[in-house]
């Protein structure tokens, strides 16, 4: 918001819902048309299994009660991608697309929890590399945990009512005021990085295929979309809004240092985060599980992918240690595709036979968008990657600097 001004920020919002809702909807679409070509490729294979069985000179006693069974929900975009026959190209982008945004993503997780630690409690010696450790060594233990509803919707609950509690903290230490209302950037590249950010904490298709996957009843997915992005909106602006002319690069920075309020805060966010986090560790295991085509790993193995998966988080996070940094450039390189293209490109696949070519030009501008911001954010991220990094080591110098002092974010 500061960097668009108030007047854009909230066009840009208002958009970005529009463009969530209709994305939505054309990946509901594309899932209930692959849940359909796949019972009904199923029931032709059990009808031709009888009739062998029976012979043609049998008489076979038919039930006419409803024989075809609902078939399981696609879990993720490459699953979805190879059950509508989409060809290689596509599911090559759509699998890039979705792994690198959640190897990213999990990476973001872990500077948010070491993050949260040293500001909760005071960690000697090396603080930063303790707090990634121990972070670390709480998110392995969580993924031990295989589906999302062995975490428990009592988890999921102690992790909303912590968000809700850790923007009440922050607003009471937050000077009131709306965001300046003119940008203070003045380079397009800026302004689609953080137009992307904007998109980073608005992306609502990512993990629609996983919860629809677990809804008792899949064809009220359309309506928890709406509600989900309606109410999320409301938050984001609320938050947004709240936050004063100069709101903090990390959310924990508008408390005081002193608080006791803080250390409260932190801890809460750090609970959050590791919910979160293993949310987004077992889709991604999941996804990986099913594209080695092995079927379901045994527990030694998911183990192991499970820390494989940590350690590449570890190395993310010790690379890019800036919050801001980190979403800017998860943002740019992978939200957009994932909200806007992935969602078209699987509709366009589940349609590619219809005479009709309903949202045929929908289809068209979210991928077209999607090329056009990413390029300008990834290159407005990149930009701003290369100078935080050259002011880091100016300031701090040195491996041991870099690794175990905390990363002072200094403005341009």
């Amino acid at each position: 918001a500061v960097t668009l001004g108030t007047g854009a920020f909230v066009a840009i919002v208002a958009a970005e819902v529009v463009l969530n809702l209709y994305a939505g909807h054309l990946l509901a679409a594309a899932a209930e048309a692959a849940e359909r070509r796949t019972s009904y490729a199923a029931c032709r294979s059990t009808t031709s299994a009888m009739w062998d069985f029976v012979g043609d000179d049998d008489d076979a006693l038919w039930n006419d009660e409803e024989t075809e069974e609902d078939a399981e929900p696609a879990r993720d975009f490459v699953e979805l991608a190879a059950v509508l026959g989409a060809g290689r190209a596509t599911r090559v982008a759509i699998a890039m697309a979705w792994f690198a945004n959640l190897v990213l993503i999990l990476g973001n997780y872990l500077v948010v929890m070491a993050r949260s630690l040293r500001t909760a409690t005071a960690l000697s010696g090396c603080p930063v590399l303790t707090s990634l450790a121990i972070s670390c060594f709480v998110v392995l233990c969580l993924a031990q945990l295989p589906t999302l509803a062995q975490l428990g919707q009592g988890a999921a609950q102690l992790s909303f009512a912590a968000v809700a509690a850790i923007l009440g903290i922050c607003a009471w230490y937050t000077p009131p005021g709306p965001p300046p209302v003119g940008p203070s950037e003045s380079s397009p590249f800026a302004a689609a990085a953080a137009i992307t950010t904007i998109t980073f904490a608005m992306i609502s298709a990512k993990l629609f295929l996983n919860v629809r996957r677990e809804m008792d009843d899949t064809r009220e997915s359309r309506k928890m979309l709406r509600l989900g992005v309606g109410a999320f909106t409301v938050v984001y602006m609320l938050t947004v809004f709240g936050a004063g002319r100069t709101p903090p690069r990390f959310l924990l920075d508008a408390v005081p240092a002193d608080a006791p309020a803080g250390r409260v805060a932190a801890a809460l966010l750090f609970i959050h985060v590791a919910v979160s986090y293993a949310i987004n560790q077992q889709v991604l295991a999941r996804s990986i599980e099913y594209a080695l085509g092995r079927g379901e790993l045994s527990r030694a193995k998911w183990t192991a992918l499970s820390a494989l998966l940590t350690l590449s988080s570890l190395i993310i996070a010790v690379l890019l240690p800036v919050f801001s940094d980190l979403v800017s450039l998860i943002g740019a390189l992978t939200s957009a595709p994932l909200g806007f293209a992935l969602p078209a490109l699987c509709y366009a696949a589940a349609t590619r036979e219809d005479e009709t070519k309903r949202h045929r030009v929908g289809v068209a501008v979210l991928v077209v968008l999607t090329v056009v911001v990413t390029v300008m954010g990834a290159v407005g991220a990149l930009e701003r990657i290369v100078d935080a990094w050259s002011k880091q080591v100016r300031h701090i110098g040195g491996a041991r600097g870099f690794l175990c002092r905390e990363q002072v974010v200094t403005e341009p």
